[in-house]
């Protein structure tokens, strides 16, 4: 399989080098949490953890805990330029305000992605969509790096993904005031 797709990446006609490379970084990342969990299966203290991963409990819920963290944030901290424009399960759709009261457009978006994925401290987003034709929206997304971050915060007393969260939120505020108000 490997072998293929690495035939299929030479092939300029059929590859997909970034698809590729988001591919490969999952399933890194997914080896990391997969190899925490099993760290935390020898443990009997830190059962608990891992039960509360797998249940459908609100309160022991990572991504609504996140999802809800992330959007606390943006009200607490960025409300006068980043709007949340939507949430679907982990992913968090936000819309930028420009200082005339419009939202950025796609075009616009993609020269704030831009800064925030080049910048020497690089915050990563998903890519801009153009969701109407006056505005666009930008994605954070909840993947296995926040789980497992999550998971090593509640093991050692911790808020690094509130902390980088809210470090990518104040960037990304920045941004649009310094370049759109």
């Amino acid at each position: 399989m490997l072998q293929e797709l690495g035939t299929l990446l030479k092939d300029t006609s059929k590859n997909n080098v970034g698809l590729a490379l988001r591919w490969e970084a999952g399933l890194c990342e997914m080896e990391r949490l997969f190899a925490l969990c099993d760290s935390l299966k020898h443990d009997e203290n830190d059962d608990k953890i891992l039960e509360n991963l797998f249940t459908n409990n609100d309160e022991k819920d990572y991504v609504k805990f996140w999802t809800k963290s992330v959007n606390d944030i943006i009200q607490e901290n960025a409300k006068d330029f980043v709007e949340v424009y939507e949430i679907n399960s982990g992913i968090v759709s936000v819309r930028l305000r420009k200082g005339d009261g419009g939202y950025l457009s796609f075009k616009e978006l993609k020269a704030v992605y831009q800064q925030m994925t080049l910048s020497p401290n690089p915050c990563y987003l998903g890519q801009p969509v153009d969701v109407a034709q006056t505005f666009g929206i930008v994605r954070i997304a909840f993947g296995t790096a926040t789980l497992r971050l999550l998971i090593e915060d509640s093991l050692n007393g911790t808020d690094k993904v509130y902390q980088d969260d809210l470090r990518f939120v104040k960037k990304l505020a920045d941004i649009v005031k310094e370049k759109f108000f």
